[in-house]
């Protein structure tokens, strides 16, 4: 008898594990996708301004001058940016935008950049 009770005990506690891991992996699926979300409107919103940054310098007369702060990180995490022919490129381990941009001299960079009008051409640094 005192077999079949410690059998019946382990059967208990294993169904019970098992029903408490799987809860814990819905869980961590149900972060995770949170965070992807997360990090993609961030980068979205992020984008969009970057682009309205170059579009108000695109349209601007000659003399234009501006400076804006890019982050080293977005949500804590490295990432890519660059524009190559007028696109606009987002890259993070998860995640990649790419945007259509107004034409624009130069490079961005991580951090202080600095975009002017000058000879009819938006220019960054």
């Amino acid at each position: 008898m005192k077999a079949q009770v410690s059998i019946e005990f382990l059967i208990i506690t294993g169904v019970v594990i098992f029903f408490f891991v799987g809860f814990l992996v819905i869980l961590n699926i149900n972060f995770e996708e949170a965070n992807r979300q997360k990090e993609n409107t961030l980068m979205k919103d992020f984008a969009l301004e970057i682009r309205k940054e170059i579009g108000i310098a695109a349209h601007s007369s000659d003399g234009y001058y501006r400076e804006f702060f890019i982050p080293e990180t977005i949500s804590g995490k490295d990432y890519e940016i660059n524009i190559t022919e007028n696109i606009l490129q987002i890259k993070t381990r998860r995640n990649a935008l790419t945007l259509a941009v107004e034409e624009v001299n130069g490079t961005i960079i991580k951090g202080k950049n600095i975009i002017r009008k000058a000879g009819g051409n938006a220019q960054l640094n």
